[in-house]
C-alpha cells in the first residue's frame, strides 16, 4: 500500500475528499489518479453534490491537484496540525456536482 483517499463526513449529500501518500510514492501521479476515481464516484455512483478539500499552504503539490480536479479556494484558515502539532495556514477548497438530473 502507498497511501489512501477516501471521503470522510459525508451529510446532506456532501463530503470531504482526503488523500495521503508516503513520501516514496510522492510525484508519481498517484495522488490525482486516486483522487480522481473518488472524486468521480462521490459524484457519480454516491450521488453527492458537493465535495469540500483542503490542504497545508506550504503544500503545492495538493494545491496543483485539487485545482486539476476543479475544486475552487473559498478561504485560508489557520488551524492546528495535529500531524505537525502546530498551528498552520490551511486552504479550504470545494467543488459542486455538475450533475442535472439531482
Amino acid at each position: 500500500m502507498v497511501g489512501l483517499a477516501d471521503i470522510d463526513g459525508v451529510s446532506k449529500r456532501e463530503g470531504t475528499l482526503g488523500y495521503w501518500l508516503d513520501r516514496a510514492a510522492w510525484r508519481r501521479g498517484y495522488a490525482f489518479e486516486v483522487a480522481h476515481s473518488v472524486v468521480q464516484s462521490a459524484f457519480e455512483e454516491v450521488r453527492l453534490l458537493r465535495l469540500k478539500a483542503g490542504h497545508a499552504y506550504d503544500n503545492p503539490a495538493s494545491e496543483c491537484i485539487l485545482a486539476k480536479l476543479g475544486f475552487n479556494l473559498v478561504e485560508h484558515v489557520r488551524l492546528f496540525s495535529r500531524s505537525r502539532c502546530e498551528y498552520i495556514s490551511h486552504c479550504r477548497y470545494v467543488k459542486v456536482s455538475d450533475r442535472r438530473d439531482v
